[in-house]
């Protein structure tokens, strides 16, 4: 069973990226590309997440020469024209202003988030407005120092968790209720079903900026921490570097009864 997490600061990597980058790309993939251009700030984040993505799967599977992705949200990969792999392999991805984070399993449903400090606009606004009552009551009683890390705690858990869904944010953020508790903090689902063979995870790394990141995996993929690697680029080339243990902050994910 293989469960892992990789991470870029892509704001590093050179802003001529490789031919074969793109080469790399299915159709559907270098359709989308053209439609929001290369040359753009969120052009440049997808062809690098894609890229952060095919090449986590090529350290673990070197013997698939390429993989099909979707177009825009992939859940699940699997070689169209080799049975080498033997099982499906289900993966997220998400960027945030530079930062790429890809998740993947073999388990099962995964989802993960990730946003880069300091979030823009609001937060108590955009928390009433998504939120729900206990979660915008927890966050106005909180001192402004601390209310933005928590607001993205709660982000970056909702967001993960609709992905794992695969309904994302259309799913509804109040779908699932994140607060502070005695210890860490408490996800309560709303919703019946796929909850149960789903289990949060945040986790926070250290670097040259403060960031959050969540992920939302099947129980049984968390029975050990899952592998953190961060990719680099140096020369056009990339390499992975085992990250130092990400600090995991406690959670409980509650049903609804």
């Amino acid at each position: 069973m293989i469960t892992q997490l990789w991470l870029a600061d892509t704001r590093k990597w050179p802003d001529e990226c490789p031919q074969n980058w793109v080469q790399q790309l299915s159709r559907g993939e270098k359709h989308r590309l053209e439609r929001i251009s290369s040359r753009s700030p969120v052009g440049r984040e997808y062809l690098f997440g894609r890229t952060v993505l095919r090449y986590a799967l090529s350290q673990n599977f070197p013997e698939i020469a390429s993989w099909e992705l979707a177009a825009e949200g992939p859940t699940r990969v699997q070689n169209p024209t080799s049975n080498q792999l033997g099982t499906e392999i289900h993966v997220n991805l998400s960027h945030s202003r530079g930062w790429v984070m890809c998740a993947f399993s073999s388990a099962g449903a995964c989802g993960c988030d990730i946003e880069a400090f300091p979030r823009r606009g609001n937060t108590q606004r955009i928390a009433s407005r998504y939120f729900t009552a206990k979660e915008v009551d927890a966050l106005k009683h909180m001192q402004q120092d601390v209310r933005n890390d928590a607001f993205l705690t709660m982000w970056t858990l909702k967001e993960a968790y609709l992905k794992a869904r695969k309904t994302g944010i259309s799913g509804g953020l109040g779908s699932l209720e994140v607060v502070p508790a005695a210890e860490g903090w408490q996800a309560r689902s709303a919703l019946a079903g796929l909850d149960s063979d789903l289990s949060p995870a945040l986790y926070r790394y250290a670097g040259a900026e403060t960031r959050a990141a969540a992920v939302f995996f099947r129980t049984e993929a968390l029975t050990t921490r899952p592998e953190a690697f961060e990719v680099i680029c140096k020369n056009g080339k990339l390499q992975p570097r085992v990250m130092h243990e990400p600090e995991l902050i406690k959670h409980q994910l509650l049903q609804e009864k």
